[in-house]
Formats: C-alpha cells, sequence, structure tokens
C-alpha cells in the first residue's frame, strides 16, 4: 500500500534555478488543494526541458507540439489525490512575452493550470477552456499574481 501523507516534491530537471522558488510553488499548490479540500495529497511537479516535453506530449497524447505543462493523474479519490505535474520553464518564458505577462504570473498559471487537470478539469472545448481560464484567472488573483 501507498504511503498516503501530505507530500508536495519540486523536481528540478534543468541545470538552472527556477525564479519561482520552491516555497512559492507549494505555497500555489496548497491553495488549491486547500480550496478543493484535499488533505492527504502527494503532488510531484518536475522541471524539464522544452523537448523532453514534446516528446512526453506526442507519446502520452499523440500530439507532436511544444507544450508548457502535462499532468499525469495517479490516483484520486473523496480523500486523497496523487499526481504528477511536468513543465517546461523555457515554453512558459516564451509564453510570458507573447501574452505580455511575466514569468512568474505565467508559471504560477501553468502549475494551476496543472493542478485543475489533475482534480479532473478539461480544456478541450470552448466552455471547458473558459471555464479552466476563469479559475486559473481566480487562484492568480488568491494568489497575488493577477498585477
Amino acid at each position: 500500500m501507498k504511503k498516503r501523507n501530505q507530500q508536495i516534491n519540486i523536481l528540478n530537471d534543468l541545470d538552472n534555478d527556477l525564479p519561482l522558488k520552491n516555497k512559492a510553488l507549494k505555497k500555489i499548490i496548497l491553495v488549491i488543494l486547500e480550496y478543493y479540500k484535499i488533505y492527504v495529497y502527494n503532488i510531484n511537479v518536475v522541471t524539464v526541458e522544452a523537448e523532453t516535453l514534446r516528446k512526453m506530449k506526442n507519446k502520452h497524447f499523440n500530439k507532436n507540439l511544444y507544450t508548457d505543462v502535462i499532468s499525469f493523474l495517479l490516483e484520486k479519490n473523496s480523500d486523497f489525490l496523487e499526481g504528477e505535474i511536468y513543465i517546461s520553464p523555457k515554453i512558459i518564458n516564451e509564453n510570458a512575452h507573447r501574452y505580455s505577462s511575466t514569468f512568474n504570473k505565467e508559471f504560477a498559471r501553468v502549475v494551476i493550470h496543472g493542478m485543475l487537470h489533475l482534480l479532473g478539469y478539461k480544456d478541450k472545448t470552448d466552455e471547458e477552456k473558459k471555464e479552466m481560464r476563469n479559475r486559473e484567472d481566480r487562484f492568480l488573483k488568491k494568489l497575488n499574481y493577477d498585477n
């Protein structure tokens, strides 16, 4: 049986430091978990190269394109959430410039987006995308990344 506790792991698979520190990343995740009343969890956030994430997207989702985040739900029930979020800081940085945002805000949005996927939210249809964006914006505001 898996150990069920409260665990958030930030694994940086890159040679450089992240501008958004582990404490800030964990706070984003904790705010979301608390909001959804999930008190037992094991969440891994892994930063990887853009090319690694593209290959993962192709392998697991059959889409050969660059992306900023991929989430894998490992287990979810009424009292436990376990999942992995893979993110590419390089793509996040490109998107921050594209959307006239800051790196930290875009990074926070991507972590929120990944967590929402773990919680069952989807973004395939226009309506789902709108709902996802609204939830992201609410959490960004709650975490003071909305400026």
